[in-house]
């Protein structure tokens, strides 16, 4: 036939395979995931202030809370209301059957359980009237170390110190209640001072100040050392 005897038919030729086992390909190198940053929402607290240790380190453990969802003002002033919450939730928040004697402490306020709790157990005294407690009335530096100096005594921790306040320039004044409190906090390291030592024991202490004392105290960031 003419027309088959023009059609050439082409063989393939057999694949060649290697005797022995297949070489896998060698898997490109890939960088280790980065470690998620823990949840830490407020944008007023810089990784480079002095204050973003402390503050990180207490709202991790969920004791405190910012002044709004991203905020945390650390430069404002810190209310004795939220001293004793703060203290309340250290202590996992325990029951309270006996209500305060404070007449300005008004039932459903979120510090109404914690200032009970506190005057129950003798870590406040209230006003010096007696029969308030103030609690929007802003802290000082010395109500703060005296409320941690009481919490110490309260968890049973040795609290008799001697240490030298007279080498602070303001220690005169201090308030006679704060002076063996204030002794304990400087002489571990809690209080953070200013750059010529003063204590400024009368000034309202901030937000950014209180959560530095809480997490040296707490053992959360290492104490000063003066």
């Amino acid at each position: 036939d003419a027309i088959a005897s023009s059609i050439s038919v082409s063989t393939p030729r057999p694949t060649i395979r290697p005797i022995g086992k297949p070489t896998a390909e060698p898997k490109p190198a890939t960088e280790p995931e980065p470690e998620p940053e823990p949840d830490f929402p407020f944008t007023d607290v810089p990784k480079d202030a002095w204050y973003y240790p402390a503050i990180f380190a207490v709202y991790q453990k969920g004791w405190t809370n910012g002044t709004s969802a991203t905020t945390f003002e650390p430069e404002y002033c810190f209310a004795r209301s939220m001293m004793v919450t703060m203290l309340y939730r250290i202590e996992n928040q325990p029951s309270v059957s006996t209500a305060s004697p404070f007449t300005d402490v008004r039932q459903g306020r979120f510090y109404t359980a914690p200032v009970a709790w506190a005057f129950n157990v003798g870590l406040t005294k209230g006003n010096n009237d007696g029969t308030t407690f103030g609690p929007d009335e802003f802290m000082t530096r010395e109500q703060l170390a005296t409320f941690f100096y009481r919490y110490a005594q309260m968890k049973g921790e040795d609290v008799s110190v001697s240490y030298d306040l007279s080498q602070h320039p303001d220690y005169g004044k201090m308030s006679n209640f704060s002076n063996a409190p204030m002794q304990w906090a400087l002489s571990h390291g809690y209080l953070r001072l200013d750059s010529d030592g003063s204590l400024r024991p009368r000034e309202s202490a901030t937000r950014a100040e209180s959560m530095d004392f809480i997490a040296r105290y707490m053992g959360l960031i290492e104490p000063y050392d003066y």
